[in-house]
């Protein structure tokens, strides 16, 4: 629906949220992928509730480099009631171990990722944020083994685009 106010209009979409039961991951074990993916989903899970961000400590270090990018956005939009609108998730291509470190606590993996861009409404379905399309891309992320043996993600850095052909 587009409501026009004087000269400006703004674009209204629907309300509906994704499930209020979490999506839990199973980040144990050595499934390089599916660990990924388990992360990814829950990630996106809080992003299209506004659920509580506290949560976020399932897939992250706490006070990591990866927890202090992606926290205040989590604890904004559960502030706000803001939440992403399904659609706008990062689609994991490939996920490849690097480096296991000697004291197995710490893994390296490639992924490659291709971001579909994203839009954040608040309660009434107002567009309030928006992330564009970003190209496939290759991102080393650090993992790290916590006490119950689940992995979370500590850090992340880009490697660069990759190629959009397979």
């Amino acid at each position: 629906m587009t409501t026009t106010v004087g000269t400006s209009t703004s674009t209204v979409v629907p309300t509906s949220t994704a499930s209020a039961e979490p999506p839990i991951p199973d980040t144990s074990g050595d499934d390089w992928e599916q660990i990924v993916r388990d992360i990814n989903d829950f990630f996106y899970w809080l992003l299209e509730t506004s659920g509580d961000a506290d949560l976020f400590e399932e897939i992250a270090v706490v006070d990591s480099r990866y927890w202090n990018g992606l926290y205040p956005i989590l604890s904004e939009n559960e502030e706000k009631g803001w939440r992403n609108l399904p659609g706008g998730r990062t689609e994991i291509r490939s996920v490849n171990l690097e480096s296991l470190q000697d004291d197995g606590n710490t893994a390296i993996v490639l992924v490659v990722q291709d971001f579909d861009g994203s839009t954040t409404v608040d309660a009434d379905g107002n567009i309030v944020r928006t992330f564009p399309d970003d190209p496939p891309t290759a991102t080393l992320m650090t993992l790290m083994l916590g006490d119950d043996m689940e992995w979370r993600i500590a850090d992340f850095q880009t490697v660069g685009p990759m190629s959009s052909e397979p």
